[in-house]
């Protein structure tokens, strides 16, 4: 996965998600050390400000980095979803759904049925998300509905 782009309102939903976490220098602490355990960015996290103004400089801080190979935002969310109850979880589901599918990275190609998959490919994209399983390509079922190639 490339880059992850973050729009503003994704920001403020990730910074309500983490506040709870992050209410004072040591709760930062500990929650940088479960996201960042061994990585070399943990020594320019700041442990200053409110829970709102940690959360904005801790995302701004992670939008460039990768932990373990992937984007460090979604590593991120990866550690809310196992502090939240199963409505948040859900939240935090629909993001990382949402910024999978604005990475930079392009769209996987499927082979067209029946043709030589080295020469003819078709794009499959999904037109709208709003449940927690998504897989470009191929058939997704997203809240109950199917999406094969784009359609439901």
């Amino acid at each position: 996965m490339s880059k992850i782009n973050l729009t503003r309102t994704t920001r403020n939903r990730i910074a309500d998600l983490m506040k709870p976490f992050v209410g004072d220098r040591n709760e930062q602490q500990a929650f940088v050390q479960r996201v960042m355990w061994g990585h070399n960015a943990i020594d320019r996290v700041e442990y200053t400000g409110s829970a709102q103004t940690f959360s904005s400089n801790f995302m701004t801080l992670l939008s460039d980095e990768v932990i373990d190979d992937k984007p460090a935002i979604l590593v991120l969310l990866e550690e809310i979803h196992m502090q939240v109850g199963s409505d948040k979880q859900e939240q935090v589901n629909e993001i990382i759904a949402e910024l999978r599918l604005s990475s930079s990275e392009p769209p996987r190609k499927t082979p067209t049925p029946g043709n030589d998959t080295s020469s003819n490919s078709q794009t499959t994209t999904v037109s709208r998300v709003s449940g927690t399983n998504v897989n470009i390509g191929g058939t997704q079922t997203i809240r109950g509905n199917q999406y094969i190639n784009g359609e439901e």
